[in-house]
């Protein structure tokens, strides 16, 4: 992979080419820090959300995403947990779903709460997301071994296109 002191020369270069001339020796620690904390995360092997791990194996994984994130703070509270996120997201296509099946798979204890999205407050979108969730995910496990889903992107595109339209 990508030598240290390369990357750490990189790293010097761009702090240079940004118009720091000098560091000293607490700033270098810094950067040889977090080109270690860089290359140690490179170097990991990509960490799956296994069905079944749990909440907190979920959010340790590779697999999380904004929209997913977001439903997770607000089904984690129905079972006693809590998980923090400051924005609010829904899916927009066939990889953000993914996402969010993969969290319903690791922790299934949310998938009872799910109807817990369709509350006004989460919005239109997550609304019409939980009320076809089950066709929702149908499509995607329909499509999902040929590496496109088109019809579950249509699908939530169309949901999306749905909640825009003035009621």
């Amino acid at each position: 992979m990508i030598p240290q002191p390369q990357l750490i020369g990189e790293i010097l270069q761009a702090i240079d080419r940004l118009g720091v001339k000098t560091v000293n020796t607490r700033q270098m620690n810094a950067v040889i820090a977090g080109a270690n904390a860089m290359l140690a995360e490179l170097n990991a092997g990509h960490r799956t959300a296994v069905a079944g791990s749990g909440l907190a194996a979920w959010l340790r994984s590779d697999e999380t995403g904004q929209s997913s994130i977001y439903m997770a703070s607000h089904l984690a509270p129905r079972i006693g947990l809590m998980v923090y996120s400051r924005e609010y997201a829904v899916p927009h296509d066939p990889e953000d779903f993914e996402r969010c099946v993969k969290l319903l798979d690791a922790a299934p204890e949310l998938r009872p709460h799910l109807n817990e999205m369709a509350r006004a407050v989460h919005g239109k979108i997550w609304n019409r997301l939980a009320a076809e969730w089950d066709e929702l995910e149908r499509l995607y496990r329909e499509e999902r071994p040929t590496g496109r889903a088109p019809k579950l992107f249509a699908r939530i595109q169309a949901i999306h296109d749905a909640a825009r339209k003035p009621a």
